[in-house]
């Protein structure tokens, strides 16, 4: 499956879902309308329906709203997992699918939403497995490898 953005605003939501998804007008999300992005997982949030993690234009993952997005191709990577679950710190996550450590660790939900280190690592482990990125999502990974390595070594050396 791949996901080709339709739009980049929440004006560019169907009628009715700007206020499930709690956006508005006005909100930009950081997207390339044509581009193809490779969803990393989705889940279905109570009261507000699917929403992707992708590997948007800041180079982080982020949970964009399904409706942004044409989806192109019918299978699932076949590393995902699937649960129905109630994510640590987010009750309103009904089901998710996607790489072990999101599916399998309740609280790397939120530790990625956080912007923890070990998150960001697992998610760039989990990435560096998929053989179907794009050239720019393959580009974003390495970069963020080396700000993950760079913010390590920095972490290391100002210990005492």
């Amino acid at each position: 499956m791949k996901l080709t953005a339709i739009g980049d605003s929440g004006a560019d939501l169907p009628d009715g879902a700007r206020s499930a998804y709690h956006s508005h007008e006005m909100t930009r999300y950081r997207l390339v309308v044509g581009r193809t992005y490779s969803p990393f997982a989705m889940a279905l949030i109570r009261q507000m329906g699917l929403k992707v993690l992708i590997l948007d234009e800041s180079g982080r993952p982020n949970w964009l709203p399904l409706p942004l997005f044409a989806v192109n191709g019918h299978s699932l990577p076949d590393s995902w997992l699937f649960a129905v679950t109630e994510v640590l710190n987010a009750p309103a996550v009904a089901a998710i699918w996607g790489y072990r450590d999101l599916v399998m660790d309740p609280a790397h939900f939120e530790a990625l939403i956080e912007r923890k280190l070990e998150a960001w690592e697992a998610f760039l482990d989990a990435a560096d497995g998929r053989s179907d990125l794009e050239p720019h999502e393959r580009d974003a990974v390495s970069v963020a490898r080396a700000e993950v390595e760079k913010s390590r070594q920095s972490h290391h050396d100002s210990r005492p």
